[in-house]
């Protein structure tokens, strides 16, 4: 049977992950935030070398932007939030095992927590941009493309987030998937980088089942890492793995190819026609099973395509040291909340972060946001009235007031007239 531990690789990317208990040696004071217009970086490396790192990352942001999405503009881009662990331990307390890099979801409620990008420092510089490159490519999709279909969605972002600059070219179409007989998976899985996920070729997604996949579908068995059967994990892998092979095929053919897909993706963009219509209309005469069948057979090289791109001066970093208080608060939304150990952790964390700076209506909100997730709503409604009194005008306390609101009229929690510390606060 097949062990889930390489696996892990493919969910770095494709599968949302909120997090796992553990422990943390983090000393306090040792953190800093390095950011720019498009990346928030929080880590306890040396400013110098998370700086560089930033850079790096702005660098190959700038070129896959010219390159490839210059339909995507500036002011709708949201920066990256990325969270560096300098020590392996500290990361590995929070991660599933076997991995560099998780992409954390985002976590609604009280207090809105957004995605984040949690890595640990490692050799394999390589696996950590192209976590971040995934990420930017999918917000460039989203801008310019955003009626695309699933399978095409995170073919593009897994095509793109191996790029390399060379020459002033992007050059893309870096190998990230291996198929092999089951027989080999053992002995492949133990001699491959961890920049290529090794997939059995039995369980790739027949052409059709891949073309005609919806939402629902397509993300069948995502979600929560640890909730994951193998099974299921497998599925999900095979389904990105004939994703990209499928995209891959589409955009390194030939040239003709390429152009056929490019015509697609504007037609979906600009055109008034149906997906399918634009479909049939720019792919009439390719022999896509043909396509897919090489791109997803036994040891397969996998050619590449050179992009000029033009060269621009990356922003310069702006650095600022993270106050004890802001360490707890920001390492307590990394623990898994829907464990009873997790919310333990986080939980004293932010009762540090509160001792800390008792003024900070945004620890309030948070320690509102754990004690909704903990199922104690009363505790939640203490919260936010702490919250309301510190910052009865700020933007994400209102925020908050009106998700409360909302959830009281759902049922999901205390109508605010019933607490009177609450209900005095509003």
């Amino acid at each position: 049977m097949l062990r889930r531990k390489r696996f892990a690789l493919l969910v770095l990317a494709c599968l949302v992950w909120s997090g796992c208990a553990g422990g943390l040696g983090t000393k306090p004071g040792g953190w800093a935030e390095i950011s720019t217009q498009h990346i928030r970086l929080r880590t306890d490396l040396r400013a110098d070398e998370a700086t560089d790192f930033v850079r790096r990352l702005e660098a190959h942001r700038a070129a896959l932007a010219s390159a490839a999405f210059e339909c995507a503009t500036e002011e709708l881009t949201e920066p990256i939030a990325i969270t560096l662990f300098s020590r392996v331990a500290d990361y590995d307390a929070l991660a599933p095992r076997d991995t560099d890099t998780i992409v954390e979801a985002s976590r609604p409620g009280l207090a809105e927590i957004p995605p984040e990008i949690v890595m640990k420092r490692t050799k394999e510089r390589k696996v950590l941009l192209q976590a971040y490159l995934n990420r930017v490519a999918q917000g460039f999709i989203a801008q310019c493309y955003p009626q695309l279909p699933p399978w095409l969605n995170e073919g593009l972002a897994l095509f793109y987030e191996t790029i390399k600059l060379e020459n002033g070219q992007v050059i893309a179409g870096a190998q990230k998937f291996t198929f092999v007989p089951e027989s080999e998976l053992p002995n492949e899985r133990s001699r491959r980088a961890k920049a290529v996920t090794v997939v059995p070729k039995k369980v790739v997604p027949p052409l059709t089942t891949l073309l005609n996949s919806e939402f629902d579908t397509f993300y069948q068995y995502t979600g929560h890492y640890d909730t994951l059967r193998e099974r299921e994990q497998l599925l999900a892998t095979a389904r990105y793995a004939g994703a990209w092979a499928l995209t891959h095929a589409l955009e390194t053919a030939d040239v003709s190819t390429r152009a056929r897909l490019q015509r697609f993706m504007l037609d979906v963009r600009f055109g008034d026609v149906s997906m399918a219509t634009a479909w049939k209309r720019t792919m009439t005469g390719v022999n896509l099973q043909k396509l897919y069948d090489e791109w997803t057979a036994i040891q397969v090289r996998y050619p590449v395509i050179a992009i000029p791109y033009e060269h621009t001066t990356p922003p310069e970093p702006r650095l600022r040291a993270m106050s004890e208080a802001e360490v707890e608060a920001h390492l307590a939304a990394r623990w898994n909340w829907s464990t009873d150990k997790g919310r333990s952790r986080a939980e004293s964390r932010i009762a540090k972060a509160i001792e800390l700076a008792p003024d900070r209506a945004s620890f309030r909100l948070l320690e509102a946001a754990l004690a909704q997730a903990s199922g104690a709503p009363e505790r939640a409604a203490e919260a936010l009235a702490a919250a309301v009194r510190l910052a009865p005008d700020d933007a994400e306390v209102m925020r908050s007031e009106l998700v409360f609101r909302t959830e009281s009229l759902a049922g999901r929690l205390p109508d605010a007239r019933t607490n009177e510390e609450l209900a005095a606060a509003l």
